[in-house]
């Protein structure tokens, strides 16, 4: 079996490293796959390989959101089935929350929403990790800094996305009722 990590130059990245490992792991023979015949020709059953089993386990034993996936499970929510809350806690009263996916309070991926009524402000803050939000619907005026400062901010429409580095000071103000969904890794905080 060819060995690839030989070819890497002297201070190789930990990215080409990684790359290498996974090669490994892809290259080890493993016992053929007993794939069953079809029993009929609009039903077919398929199973992967133990090949494809062993690449990801393998990379999944190494990543850092190991715990998330191997309890990850299919969700699907129709508008009409979210269980809107009063809260978060660390917002003013009047914000309302919906936690999709995860638990906030907790290390591990999560997603949730955020619903907010006309003029709701978050003051000034950060948090520890980093920040994806897209906007549902409303106005998310997204200002950056300690200081509110309305005129210092950018208007997010519908549709539009951000994503915040740890410890990024930033405020927002609400323009009509909006909705903005959120997704990070816990434990969520504001600073």
């Amino acid at each position: 079996m060819r060995r690839p990590d030989r070819d890497l130059q002297p201070g190789a990245s930990q990215f080409e490293r990684a790359i290498i490992s996974v090669r490994r792991t892809w290259e080890q023979p493993t016992h053929q796959a007993q794939v069953p015949k079809r029993r009929d020709a609009c039903q077919p059953e398929i199973r992967a390989p133990p090949s494809v089993h062993k690449y990801t386990d393998s990379v999944v034993s190494r990543a850092p959101w190991k715990q998330t996936l191997k309890e990850e499970q299919h969700l699907i929510y129709q508008p009409g089935e979210i269980e809107w809350r009063d809260g978060p806690a660390s917002l003013a009263p009047g914000a309302q929350f919906a936690v999709l996916e995860g638990d906030p309070s907790q290390s591990g991926v999560f997603t949730m929403r955020i619903r907010m009524p006309d003029g709701f402000v978050i003051h000034p803050h950060g948090h520890p990790g980093v920040e994806r939000v897209t906007v549902l619907s409303g106005t998310f005026r997204l200002g950056h800094g300690d200081v509110l400062d309305r005129q210092a901010t950018q208007p997010l429409g519908p549709g539009s996305y951000f994503s915040l580095p740890p410890e990024m000071r930033h405020f927002a103000i609400m323009e009509g009722e909006t909705i903005v969904q959120l997704s990070s890794v816990g434990p969520w905080e504001l600073n």
